[in-house]
């Protein structure tokens, strides 16, 4: 991006390139500025807003961390479930000694 703003570098790869992003930034605050202007309560702050919207700031929420560790119990046991199941095949298979 750097070669955006430099004049000594113009090539036509770089003018793209920088038009391209350019684009990318006016569908994104466009597409902001839409939701703010429908919000039929507007908020305090137009920043915090738009921040919030572009994913700049998420809020932080006490359920989030524990949901993060739900998930990770959940992983450990699932991990414990499959090492039980690959125990239990090969069990299964080995043939049976009477």
């Amino acid at each position: 991006m750097e070669a955006c703003f430099y004049a000594e570098s113009y090539r036509s790869a770089d003018i793209l390139s920088c038009m391209n992003f350019f684009e990318i930034v006016e569908y994104f605050l466009f597409a902001v500025l839409v939701a703010l202007y429908e919000e039929p309560e507007k908020p305090n702050s137009a920043l915090d807003f738009l921040k919030h919207h572009l994913g700049a700031s998420a809020p932080e929420n006490p359920e989030i961390e524990a949901l993060r560790l739900e998930v990770a119990e959940m992983k450990e046991k699932y991990e414990a479930v499959l090492e039980e199941n690959k125990k239990l095949k090969t069990k299964l298979t080995l043939p049976q000694e009477l």
